[in-house]
């Protein structure tokens, strides 16, 4: 037993000195400062779908190309088809930054609301968010600096064009609706 001690020892400091390495280098990478913003939250009127008098609400502030809403909302459509009227959902939109096509489906699935069809898009950017959140910039298929927004992204335009004509909404007004003050303010 006395010949094992010193190798128990050696074990135990590595054991020690392995765990501390691997907490250091987690928190040197998780604690970065989290900005709360102040002020109104979101749009209103907000989206809401399920009654007012509903037992419980949930309330989602999303981004249609991140992964994690995208499984969210999945889920939530479940709770809702499960809990029926029990349940409501009120949906803010929170395009984050680094999502190329996040504010450019924020304001399709606005300018969709403006004709009432807000959900019906929200569900078609989820579902699809795999599709046109790996669209290349266009005109030439490559980024180009020092293009405008509008060159940047007239791939996913015209996928979320398709998906207004597929909910039966007037193109015409759609288009200009995502260029609108009305939905930029929202």
């Amino acid at each position: 037993m006395r010949r094992l001690l010193p190798f128990a020892i050696i074990g135990a400091v590595l054991l020690i000195a392995a765990g501390s390495g691997l907490l250091l280098f987690r928190s040197k990478f998780s604690s970065t400062p989290i900005k709360v913003a102040q002020g109104k939250p979101g749009a209103e009127p907000a989206h809401i779908r399920g009654p007012a008098n509903a037992r419980v609400t949930l309330e989602e502030f999303g981004d249609y190309q991140c992964t994690p809403c995208g499984l969210l909302a999945a889920t939530l459509k479940k709770v809702e088809h499960t809990y029926g009227t029990r349940v409501r959902v009120v949906f803010r939109q929170f395009p984050l930054g680094m999502h190329a096509y996040a504010l450019t489906a924020a304001c399709a699935a606005e300018a969709a609301g403006l004709q009432g069809r807000f959900w019906e898009m929200h569900d078609l950017l989820f579902q699809n968010a795999m599709n046109w959140s790996k669209e290349s910039p266009r005109p030439s298929r490559r980024v180009i600096p020092n293009a405008s927004p509008d060159e940047k992204t007239a791939g996913v335009r015209e996928i979320f064009a398709g998906y207004a004509a597929t909910l039966g909404l007037d193109l015409e007004r759609f288009q200009k609706d995502m260029e609108s003050e009305l939905v930029s303010a929202r």
